[in-house]
């Protein structure tokens, strides 16, 4: 059973869109990427079903984490 998702954008002030809903998992790694390429701003996809966030591009957050830890190296 495919699932349906979201792709979602978080802007600046912290609100989220929705840019497009995407039937299975297949095509959720593509258009993620094509979205995160056109902008800066954080990109996710959602299960619509379950709230569960199975992939992100351009995450900041995780950024932060990463670099700080390379630099604690």
């Amino acid at each position: 059973m495919d699932r349906d998702y979201d792709i979602l954008e978080k802007l600046p002030d912290n609100s989220v869109r929705v840019l497009i809903r995407v039937h299975g998992t297949r095509h959720v790694p593509s258009i993620l990427k094509a979205r995160g390429e056109e902008t800066k701003n954080e990109c996710f996809a959602r299960n619509i079903r379950t709230g569960e966030i199975i992939a992100r591009v351009n995450d900041k957050a995780a950024s932060r984490v990463n670099s700080s830890n390379i630099r604690g190296s």
